[in-house]
């Protein structure tokens, strides 16, 4: 019997997360997992200049593209 079963009566249901502390999810929502992992769902600030989703070439680029404009705009500003 594999754990997923000998938690869940016999079935196979997935995703079954168990946790350190013995606590157990079956199938848990995105909401569910998170708050489970104590992770921050709600945004500090109303609004922000830039959101980089994921780490792939893209975001990479765009991250780097908005902090050389930054350096550029304080540069200017010490300049005058």
């Amino acid at each position: 019997m594999t754990c997923v079963e000998e938690v869940n009566d016999d079935k196979r249901i997935i995703p079954t997360i168990v946790f350190p502390d013995g606590s157990i999810l079956v199938e848990p929502s995105n909401a569910e997992l998170a708050n489970e992992l104590g992770l921050q769902t709600k945004a500090k600030r109303q609004f922000y200049d830039l959101i980089v989703v994921g780490s792939g070439l893209a975001g990479l680029h765009g991250t780097g593209l908005d902090l050389s404009e930054e350096l550029l705009q304080q540069g200017m500003r010490k300049a005058r």
